[in-house]
């Protein structure tokens, strides 16, 4: 479908070499990842790849009475909000659709609210993510010094007590994985949102999209999958997407997260970000050590 100057695809066969062009050209933002974007897909949306004639995009999802934008824009920084407009203006009042709702970061959604036209607004917060950037060049994972002292006791402990062995996760059954992805959603615990339709297409798909993807195995037990990309147009910078883990070990998520910054470490990249989560998750990696943090806001849009 396409109105001027939007092209709407809605075929995954047709619209996947679009997007990876758009991803090759424009991609920056931690998830510009063709394969994530499939896989983020909830059974109740339609993946929409919006294009426009210069090859700027946006990664949607459609529902009978919402639209979601997926990530940031695909664009050079100054257009993010000039492509945006007209997608939401064409949602809102031709499609009639109820809302859009978009993730942007602190500067999209100032420029966005500052740009409405009359005919639309913003309402308030749905929540913010805290997303964890980590200086992994000087990271060092003998965790030295009295502020890991008990993140090093931990993980000692750990090693002392337990075989721990790490294996290419494309390698092991994948009901073993899925028992990984199902005890996950159901023991997560604060407020954060517990999606697993991610994890389950990411395992039938044999990990597809990412570089790395590693099962970790406690006393002969895959208990842990770690899996991520480096993120497009950033030379040195890495996205640690997945780290789940079953609880069935105390400490395992400690151990899952270190065994994340280690390979990082060896693989030769400068920064790593570690994914936004809401308080409990950011509480949990704040142990760690971050360098940084930035936050992303959901939202609507809608007609005024």
């Amino acid at each position: 479908m396409k109105i001027d100057p939007l092209v709407f695809f809605d075929n995954p066969v047709v619209y996947r070499r679009h997007l990876l062009k758009a991803v090759r050209m424009y991609g920056h933002a931690p998830e510009h990842n063709t394969f994530w974007y499939q896989y983020e897909t909830h059974p109740d949306q339609k993946p929409v790849f919006v294009r426009w004639p210069d090859g700027l995009g946006l990664m949607t999802y459609k529902e009978e009475d919402a639209w979601y934008v997926f990530s940031e824009p695909l664009t050079t920084p100054e257009k993010k909000v000039p492509i945006l407009i007209p997608f939401l203006t064409y949602a809102l009042q031709e499609e009639h659709i109820k809302k859009v709702v978009v993730e942007l970061t602190a500067k999209t959604r100032k420029s966005l609210r500052q740009a409405l036209p009359e005919t639309l607004r913003d309402v308030s917060i749905n929540y913010t993510l805290t997303w964890p950037i980590f200086d992994i060049a000087n990271f060092n994972p003998a965790l030295p010094g009295r502020v890991f002292k008990r993140l090093r006791n931990t993980r000692n402990k750990f090693y002392r007590t337990h075989y721990i062995n790490v294996r290419d996760a494309r390698t092991v059954p994948k009901t073993d994985l899925h028992s990984i992805a199902e005890r996950w959603k159901k023991m997560r615990g604060g407020a954060d949102g517990t999606y697993d339709h991610r994890y389950r297409n990411l395992i039938e798909n044999n990990f597809a999209g990412t570089q790395t993807a590693r099962a970790i195995f406690v006393d002969g037990k895959v208990v842990a999958i770690n899996a991520g990309w480096p993120v497009a147009n950033r030379p040195g910078h890495y996205y640690a997407a997945v780290g789940i883990h079953d609880y069935s070990v105390p400490d395992v998520g400690v151990i899952t997260n270190l065994e994340d910054l280690e390979w990082i470490k060896n693989a030769g990249y400068q920064t790593a970000d570690f994914g936004g989560g809401e308080k409990a998750l950011t509480n949990f990696k704040k142990q760690f050590g971050p360098s940084s943090y930035y936050k992303t806001f959901v939202f609507s849009i809608v007609r005024r």
